[in-house]
C-alpha cells in the first residue's frame, strides 16, 4: 500500500496499533508533533484519556488534527472514537465533530469495570476489549453502524472516518484493522471491507451463495472444494437462506447475506 498510516502517540497503546497495522500490511509512522501529520494519507487516534489528550495537542495541535481528520481516513478507539464524536454527553470539550454521534464518556465505570465481551461486527461474532469505554447514545442518519454489543452501537463509520468504543489492538482478531486499511485503500463500503478482512483470515472461509433454487448446490460445491484444499478449517457462511441452511460440525456457522453482501459463488 502506497499511503502511510501516521499513529498519534500522546497517549494509548499506540505500539499494539502498530503492530496490528503492520501484521496486516499497513506503512506506518509514529505521529508526535503536528508537522508529522502532513506526511501521512491516514491517521489512527489510540485511547487514553479525552481531556488530557486535548490539553496536550494544545489549540495548534487540535487544528491540525481536525484538518487532517476531516479530510483523511481517519480511526478512533475508546478516547480517539470521543474526539470524532460530534457531541459529548454533559461536556463541554473540544472536538474534531467528523462523526455525527452522541459519545458519553466513562459510561460503563471506572478502570475497575473494564471487561471482555463478544459483539458482533456484522453479525460476526467478535471478541471485543473495553477499558473505561464510552458509550454511542445518539447516532445520525448517514451514519453506518458496523459493530455491536447487546444491540448498541460499539463501532461506526461516516465517509473515511471509523471509531470503535472497544479497543481492537488488543485482542487477537486483526480483522478490524484491516477494514481500515480497506477503507484507506478506498474500497467501497463496510460490509465489503469487513468480506475481505473475513477472507484474508487463515483458517476462515466465507462462501457466498444465490438466494433461490441453486443456493444449496451452489454451497455444498464450496464446501466441498474448501474441505479438500483446508480439512480443518471452519467455515462462516453468507446466505439468502441461512435460517434454512444449518450447518454443524468443524467450528461452521451462519450468517445473514444482508451482513457480507459482496460476491456470488457461480
Amino acid at each position: 500500500m502506497s499511503l502511510i498510516v501516521g499513529i498519534l502517540t500522546l497517549q494509548g497503546d499506540f505500539s499494539t496499533h502498530r503492530r496490528r497495522l503492520e501484521e496486516v500490511g499497513a506503512s506506518v509512522v509514529l505521529v508526535k508533533t503536528a508537522d508529522q501529520l502532513r506526511d501521512i494519507g491516514a491517521l489512527v487516534i489510540p485511547g487514553g484519556e479525552s481531556t488530557t489528550l486535548i490539553r496536550l495537542l494544545g489549540e495548534t495541535g487540535l487544528r491540525a488534527l481536525a484538518r487532517v481528520a476531516r479530510t483523511k481516513p481517519t480511526f478512533g478507539t475508546c478516547a480517539g472514537a470521543i474526539l470524532l464524536a460530534t457531541d459529548v454527553e454533559l461536556l463541554d470539550q473540544p472536538v474534531l465533530g467528523v462523526i455525527d454521534m452522541t459519545i458519553r464518556r466513562n459510561a460503563y465505570g471506572r478502570q475497575l469495570n473494564s471487561s471482555i465481551r463478544t459483539g458482533t461486527v456484522f453479525d460476526v461474532p467478535t471478541e471485543m476489549v473495553f477499558i473505561r469505554a464510552p458509550r454511542i447514545v445518539r447516532v445520525g442518519p448517514r451514519v453506518e453502524i458496523i459493530a455491536t454489543v447487546d444491540g448498541e452501537p460499539v463501532g461506526v463509520r461516516q465517509g473515511r472516518a471509523m471509531a470503535t468504543t472497544f479497543h481492537p489492538e488488543l485482542g487477537a482478531d486483526r480483522r478490524v484493522h484491516q477494514m481500515f486499511l480497506d477503507i484507506v485503500a478506498g474500497g467501497p463500503n463496510c460490509r465489503h471491507q469487513w468480506c475481505s478482512a473475513l477472507l484474508r483470515t487463515p483458517g476462515i472461509v466465507v462462501g457466498l451463495s444465490g438466494k433461490d433454487g441453486p443456493l444449496k448446490e451452489k454451497t455444498v460445491r464450496l464446501v466441498n472444494l474448501v474441505r479438500r484444499r483446508s480439512p480443518t478449517s471452519p467455515i462462516v457462511f453468507a446466505t439468502a437462506m441461512w435460517r434454512r441452511f444449518p450447518t454443524s460440525g468443524n467450528g461452521s456457522s451462519v450468517v445473514s447475506m444482508r451482513s457480507l453482501r459482496c460476491g456470488h459463488v457461480d
